[in-house]
């Protein structure tokens, strides 16, 4: 079974960034793709509270093993621009 791609936007940005790259990319790969806006991004559920400096470190040890748990994904290839990128 071939590997899921996720798809990391930019720290400010949303999924609408990435355009018709991710479904262009796991087609050629013949990958699985997940693509999601962070909380308070993009067409997500909007913030209730400010965030706090580890808000990027938070979503890379914290929020993104908790995705990939509630969509049972094992073993993803992490793609990510400019914030993202710095996660992996």
């Amino acid at each position: 079974m071939a590997p899921t791609l996720v798809f990391l936007h930019e720290g400010l940005g949303s999924v609408s960034l990435w355009r018709d790259f991710p479904e262009a990319l796991c087609r050629q790969t013949g990958c699985g793709g997940l693509v999601y806006s962070r909380w308070g991004h993009g067409n997500s559920d909007g913030l209730d509270r400010a965030r706090s400096v580890r808000f990027m470190r938070d979503e890379a040890l914290i929020v993104l093993p908790q995705v990939l748990a509630a969509f049972e994904i094992q073993g993803p290839i992490l793609v990510g621009h400019s914030d993202a990128a710095r996660l992996l």
